[in-house]
């Protein structure tokens, strides 16, 4: 593109080669951390983490996965779950990050194994004072129990939603609906689901709360 030179990969490989066999690893680690800087003012922000991570910098690295993490969950789960185990136990302690690794082991099928890190990012967010993520984290969390139908664990994440002005608020009362009727407790069940659409970002939710599956 006339902007920067770039090597075939035969070229690229054997330059790598030699870089390892050559420098040191002081000096590789500077090198990584000068190329995620430039990768992330060029907005190629995702191609930044592995070079972030290359530099042994666990702190830009995992700035630089919760911005562009969740993006990715999605269509590239394996990459995202190899980020967050290379940064380490002492580096993904945030709860964006234990969000994320609990949403990981969500969308792989491992609810158990998500139950932890969930219940963490719960925690930590509500710690910040962070309500918009805090419901977030109690939506995910309430999701995975009521999967695996543990009712009566899912039932308290919706205490204070009424006064929550965040849109997950509602969507945490209506999976609470569902676990109060699955513990055998439909009248709450029914009175729940009518207060939802009441809440300010409940009408959209009208055809869950009367249990239009």
């Amino acid at each position: 593109e006339g902007e920067r030179p770039a090597y075939h990969p035969l070229v690229r490989e054997f330059l790598r080669d030699r870089l390892e066999r050559e420098r040191p690893e002081g000096r590789r680690r500077e090198l990584h951390a000068r190329v995620a800087e430039a990768l992330e003012t060029a907005d190629r922000g995702p191609e930044a983490v592995e070079h972030w991570l290359s530099a042994g910098a666990p702190q830009q690295a995992a700035a630089a996965v919760i911005r562009h993490g969740p993006a990715l969950a999605r269509t590239a789960p394996g990459t995202v779950a190899g980020w967050l185990e290379r940064l380490g136990d002492d580096a993904r302690g945030a709860p964006e990050l234990r969000l994320l690794e609990g949403s990981l082991a969500v969308g792989a099928g491992r609810l158990e194994e998500a139950l932890v890190p969930l219940r963490e990012a719960v925690e930590g967010f509500e710690a910040q004072g962070d309500e918009a993520s805090t419901w977030l984290a109690r939506l995910k969390l309430a999701e995975t129990l009521t999967l695996i139908e543990d009712f009566e664990a899912a039932i308290p994440l919706a205490e204070g939603w009424e006064s929550a002005h965040v849109p997950p608020a509602p969507m945490v009362a209506v999976l609470v609906a569902v676990a109060l009727a699955g513990a055998g407790r439909y009248r709450e069940a029914s009175d729940l689901s009518m207060r939802v659409v009441e809440h300010p970002f409940g009408a959209p939710l009208a055809p869950f709360a009367r249990g239009d599956w």
